[in-house]
This record gives C-alpha cells, structure tokens and sequence, in this order.
C-alpha cells in the first residue's frame, strides 16, 4: 500500500491508475483497489517490492489500462527525472521583427538611407493598402535602403550563444524602368555589414544578370547564380529569402 495524508478528505480515487515516480520502482503502474479517503491507496497487484517512505507517486484520472496509458506513464516519469535532476528545458523561441514604415516616416533607429546625389530621395508614400518607399537616382547614382538589424545566421557554428536557429525575410519590391538599372550593382538581400554592396563577400539574395532577376549566393568570394526566373520585375512581385540550421 501507499499512504499520503493529502488524499484524507479528497475525493475517492478507487478505481483510478496510480503511478511511482521516483524510487527502484519509478514507471510501475497499477490501478487502485479501494477507497483512498482515508489516505491509503491499496493496489490491485504489487510492485516489484516494497516502496520506501519519501517515495514521489501520482494518481491519474484514468480508470483503465490501454496502451496509452503506457505511453503517458512514461511521460511523466521522464518529465520527473528532469525536474528531479535540474534539468532545464528550453523551447526554441520564434522570434519576429517587422521593419515596416511608421506614420509615413523613415526610422533611422530601424534603416540606414543612402540617398542619390541628386535624384528624388528615398520616401514613403501610400500605395493602396501598403506604405511603400520610393527613389529615383539619376544615372550613375546610387540608391541603398539597408535595415540595421543584426541576425547571426551560422546557427551551425559550435559553441556559440545562439537562439534562432532559422531567420525568413519577406519584402515586395517592383523596378520602374528596369534598363536603367546597373546590373553590377544590384543586390537585394543579406549582407555582413551596413556598409556592404553587391561586391562583398559572403552575401545571399538577388541580384539581376541581363536585366533578369537572379537568386545570388557568394561564400568567401565563391559566387552562385540562378537566373530561372522570368518574372517581369516592373511588376510588383514578394520576395522571400529563408535561412536555417541544415
């Protein structure tokens, strides 16, 4: 028998499975045989041997003994043990962060803006439901909108303090006269640093080969392309880039 004070003036667990966390017994199961008011549990057969006092069971609202009630007998001795053992368990948080325009202004806290030298500078302006931001650089200027958020990707390098182990972006972007583009210019994606062009290393994105749009990935300089895309760019297309642990 197992005895527990707690259970005088409770409700009557007669007919209910009782389980034994802890001890040389933790994970035997039996159902209980007599009323449990009086703070004794009594149960339809013995365990492996006698239970010793300071011995952690619990009592479930099931009254039979299916195959599940195996599966969830042996949840909750692991889910013990980690409790018993200090053992810390950690959901992987699902961090978001929206960059976004905030009433029709530009957050320096959120963007660095490198404006033409003399074409219409970066702006935002309303365009149907969304707030979209607009340049016009005249020719041989360039125009860069770069968030200043810092993402640590490599979540595959060993010993570091990392979290976030895959990191999406989404933007919509449309190309008003996509022949006045420079093609060696181009790069919509992640860079290493704010100050980063299309000519660095280690970036991922897109870029445009021929006035196409292509998928760009370059590590130490060792750059790949794909140029199967047909999309016409001076519509206004979504762009997705997804980074995870492989």
């Amino acid at each position: 028998t197992l005895l527990c004070g707690d259970l005088v003036n409770q409700p009557d667990f007669d007919g209910n499975h009782a389980i034994i966390i802890d001890g040389a017994y933790g994970g035997q199961a039996r159902d209980i045989n007599g009323i449990t008011t009086a703070g004794v549990v009594t149960p339809a057969s013995n365990f492996g041997g006698v239970i010793l006092a300071g011995t952690t069971f619990a009592i479930l609202p099931i009254r039979t003994t299916p195959a599940e009630v195996a599966a969830l007998t042996a949840l909750v001795v692991a889910l013990a043990a980690d409790v018993e053992e200090g053992i810390d368990i950690v959901a992987e948080p699902s961090e978001s962060l929206i960059e976004t325009w905030q009433d029709l202004l530009i957050d320096p806290n959120i963007w660095t803006v490198t404006n033409p030298a003399t074409g219409a500078a970066w702006a935002p302006a309303v365009a149907g439901a969304f707030i979209e931001c607009l340049t016009t650089p005249n020719a041989s200027e360039n125009a860069r909108l770069i968030g200043d958020h810092l993402w640590q990707l490599h979540s595959i390098t060993p010993n570091l303090n990392l979290i976030v182990k895959k990191t999406i972006m989404e933007w919509t972007m449309s190309i008003g006269v996509l022949a006045n583009i420079d093609n060696a210019h181009t790069f919509f994606g992640w860079i290493p640093g704010v100050g980063n062009t299309r000519n660095n290393d280690n970036i991922i994105g897109f870029c445009l080969l021929g006035d196409v749009l292509a998928t760009l990935t370059d590590l130490g300089s060792a750059e790949t392309e794909n140029t199967t895309f047909l999309e016409d760019l001076t519509l206004l297309h979504k762009f997705r880039i997804e980074v995870y642990e492989g």
